[in-house]
């Protein structure tokens, strides 16, 4: 019987591991390809925990404060984070190249950036403020939009693709 487990384990962490290097094995990366904007459908993207849903009959605004998360965008082939907060702010990292667990690096590869946000119809559009003493993102969105409300999901706007995010714990 143990052999049989440790069987089923060992399988199951090889299968999440198989792939390719940089975001080919993040699962976020891959729960959230890129979708085109104009001429076709936007699927939802999936059901955001339930613990960090605000009511339902809370304004679209409301529901949208918290963290978000995506795995890749196009040409951005890392991680990027984005929490709205209340009162129209926002703070957002870009995971160029995270320092590894347990190493020392001179540099964390995480680039910090924030800014304001409002939101009109579907559209949330940004404003980044710099942060003194920093590296500034590359590649910025031109916005986010709402792709859905049951449940809520966003994606990341550049042109015609949008790129979803999941909503982070």
């Amino acid at each position: 019987m143990k052999v049989m487990i440790a069987t089923i384990v060992s399988a199951a962490l090889a299968a999440g591991c198989a792939g390719s290097s940089g975001s080919g094995n993040d699962p976020i990366a891959q729960q959230n390809s890129p979708v085109e904007a104009v001429g076709s459908p936007v699927p939802a993207a999936t059901q955001p925990p339930t613990d960090v849903i605000p009511e339902p009959g809370a304004q679209l605004s409301e529901r949208l404060v918290g963290m978000w998360k995506n795995g890749s965008c196009g040409e951005r082939e890392y991680v990027r984070e984005i929490t709205f907060e209340r009162g129209g702010t926002f703070t957002a990292s870009d995971r160029v190249a995270p320092c590894p667990k347990d190493a020392n690096c001179v540099w964390s590869g995480i680039i910090p950036w924030k800014g304001r946000w409002t939101l009109e119809d579907r559209t949330i559009a940004i404003r980044m403020e710099p942060i003194e003493h920093r590296v500034q993102p590359t590649q910025l969105p031109q916005s986010f939009v709402v792709l859905g409300e049951a449940p809520l999901s966003i994606g990341e706007r550049h042109d015609k693709l949008v790129c979803p995010f999941q909503r982070a714990k």
